[in-house]
C-alpha cells in the first residue's frame, strides 16, 4: 500500500459512546471525476493519537475494478475530516 492522503467525502453512522462506522464514500480521480466506492467489510478500527492530531483508523475492503482491494481511512475526529490515508 502507497501513502495518498486524499480528503475523501464520507457517508458514516454515528452512533452514541461509538467510533462512527463508515459506509461508503466519494473520491476525486486524477481526470477530476469523483469515485464512488462503497465499503464491503471494515477490518479493524484502532484510535491513535500521535503528532497532536487525534484520530481513528479504519483497515476496510472493497471490491474496486474487478478485485477485492484493502485500503486504510483515518478520521481526524477534531477536524471532523476523513482522508483515504492508504491505497
Amino acid at each position: 500500500m502507497r501513502i495518498v492522503s486524499k480528503p475523501v467525502r464520507m457517508l458514516a453512522v454515528f452512533w452514541p459512546n461509538q467510533n462512527p462506522i463508515p459506509y461508503k464514500f466519494k473520491v476525486a480521480q486524477p481526470d477530476g471525476e469523483m469515485a464512488e466506492i462503497k465499503i464491503d467489510k471494515v477490518i479493524s478500527s484502532t484510535p491513535h493519537k500521535g503528532g497532536g492530531a487525534d484520530c481513528i483508523i479504519y483497515e476496510c475492503q472493497s471490491y474496486i475494478g474487478n478485485s477485492d482491494r484493502r485500503y486504510v481511512i483515518k478520521y481526524l475526529t477534531k477536524q471532523c475530516q476523513w482522508q483515504l490515508y492508504k491505497m
